[in-house]
């Protein structure tokens, strides 16, 4: 109620009467938590809710949940963490660890993974974590945004500080560097 409060005195004319409109209908709402819950979840400050009204007026056009949030996130990247900070350390995974962990994502939208290929995986992507120094705030580059939430639930049990951000996440800065990114 404190943010409904906040983001109508924030909001202009048009974007108030959305706002309210979306309110009053539950499923949307519901909806929009679970967007807003996987912000956090992914420790993305929302503190602006202009921009984030914005940005869920952009992501309304996208069918997927994963869509949705990586148009979110699209809209909010001067805000994301790893985007912030300098003292992070940029990383990004081999390309041939990228491209395998690529081809079973596309594998399990059309059918489930096997277990042995998970476990392969999950250990490959395990090793390459280790690489990591644990006192380095590290932030790792993953060429899709879909990539970086299939990696975010490989790695939040044992790295629950890493940053991640797919390359078009990357703010200007950056993204013009990425070839000189360290390979994980």
């Amino acid at each position: 109620n404190l943010f409904e409060t906040r983001l109508e005195k924030e909001l202009l004319g048009e974007q108030t009467m959305y706002a309210r409109e979306l309110r009053s209908d539950s499923k949307v709402m519901i909806r929009i938590t679970h967007l807003l819950r996987a912000l956090v979840d992914e420790q993305v400050p929302l503190t602006n809710p202009q921009q984030i009204i914005t940005g869920l007026l952009a992501a309304q056009p996208c069918e997927d949940f994963h869509e949705k949030v990586a148009c979110l996130r699209q809209h909010l990247r001067e805000v994301l963490p790893g985007n912030q900070s300098a003292d992070f350390t940029y990383m990004r995974l081999s390309p041939d660890l990228e491209n395998r962990l690529s081809q079973n994502l596309q594998m399990s939208n059309r059918e489930p993974l096997s277990s042995l290929s998970l476990v392969d995986l999950s250990n490959d992507v395990r090793e390459a974590f280790n690489k990591i120094p644990s006192n380095e705030k590290v932030t790792l580059i993953v060429g899709h945004p879909r990539l970086r939430f299939h990696i975010r639930r490989l790695t939040q049990s044992t790295h629950p500080m890493l940053m991640l951000l797919a390359y078009n996440e990357l703010i200007a800065p950056l993204s013009s560097k990425f070839k000189d990114i360290p390979i994980l």
